[in-house]
């Protein structure tokens, strides 16, 4: 959590004599800061690791909230004529994350093309992000991900980006949002398919070849395919060749 806390400890000095603060944590004799307040050195006992401070005036601040600093603090000011105490009780508000439910688990992908699987929760504090892969590999850290499964990468918000599918990618691919309150989880599916075949020029619609006469036709046709396919070509009147569109060769 990104906020911080201040208690105050104020008391009204009637005369003109220092007070002497003393804060106890969670009423742990162990965990108490104390100082003198007026123009005296702050002791080594007034930070407790990096997130706890007391200042000269009775302030304490608590930074970088979390779960575990709720309960009570216990205030103390005394000089040599007495003492008095002040309790503050710290609430920490959270809030399990929730995940935002993504318009479809199913994705159905082609071989080779880049796929997104967004995992966007919200959360107090907020909720850290998690994936785990078909192959079991656990993904926390954000930037590029060297698997076998494809190559890619687990952005800031949580989504997880590949780059270039394979049939190795497909799988269940598992989100895991959480925080100090809990747990949310979604499970995309993913289906990888190869790209059909497709020709990259047209041809013309009809080749008239003369019969008993040798001749040579040049036809060219680029078809790019992305797995094994057949080709079906037809010639007329209805005899069956390997082709796939529907260029007609007549045989006059």
């Amino acid at each position: 959590m990104l906020t911080y806390v201040t208690f105050l400890c104020n008391f009204i000095r009637k005369m003109n004599i220092g007070l002497f603060y003393m804060w106890l944590i969670h009423s742990c004799p162990s965990f108490f800061f104390s100082f003198p307040s007026a123009g005296a050195t702050i002791p080594a006992n007034t930070k407790h690791g990096s997130r706890f401070e007391v200042f000269k005036n009775g302030t304490f601040v608590i930074k970088t909230v979390q779960l575990q600093d709720r309960g009570q603090y216990l205030c103390t000011a005394q000089n040599k004529f007495g003492s008095d105490r002040m309790v503050i009780t710290l609430a920490v508000q959270i809030e399990a994350p929730k995940i935002q439910p993504p318009t479809s688990t199913e994705i159905a992908n082609y071989l080779g093309k880049s796929v997104t699987l967004d995992c966007l929760a919200s959360g107090k504090p907020p909720a850290q992000i998690s994936w785990i892969l078909p192959d079991g590999t656990f993904v926390r850290e954000i930037g590029n991900i060297h698997t076998p499964i494809s190559q890619m990468s687990l952005l800031e918000n949580g989504t997880l980006q590949m780059h270039s599918t394979n049939f190795s990618s497909k799988g269940d691919y598992k989100c895991i949002a959480s925080n100090a309150a809990g747990a949310d989880t979604v499970t995309y599916h993913l289906h990888v398919a190869a790209l059909p075949p497709s020709i990259s020029e047209a041809a013309s619609d009809i080749v008239i070849i003369p019969t008993g006469i040798p001749h040579k036709t040049n036809i060219r046709k680029v078809i790019s395919f992305v797995a094994r396919s057949s080709q079906l070509w037809r010639k007329s009147p209805g005899i069956s060749m390997n082709s796939l569109n529907d260029t007609q060769y007549v045989i006059n």
